[in-house]
């Protein structure tokens, strides 16, 4: 599936430095409101079965209307952090 969990192994790993990171003007640590940034990687990621590009949305949605995000990361602020996408 799309969210495919893979267990951590070399195999699947790419370790890849940032050359840039551009946090949302408006984020707010508090609320965690606008969450997000773009990572400018220094060098290209290897696409494989583990590394694939991010599907973009085909058009905007608007207030009130039900989207899906996903990612990693805490699932709360005094929780540890997931392995698997959410």
């Amino acid at each position: 599936s799309f969210f495919s969990y893979c267990p951590p192994g070399k195999a699947q790993q790419q370790r890849i430095g940032a050359e840039k990171v551009i946090p949302h003007p408006q984020y707010n640590d508090f609320t965690y409101d606008n969450d997000f940034m773009l990572i400018k990687l220094k060098e290209p990621a290897v696409f494989n079965q583990y590394v694939q590009p991010i599907r973009l949305a085909s058009s905007c949605s608007f207030d009130g209307e039900q989207c899906l995000v996903s990612g990693w990361g805490n699932l709360i602020t005094t929780g540890g952090e997931t392995t698997e996408a959410e």
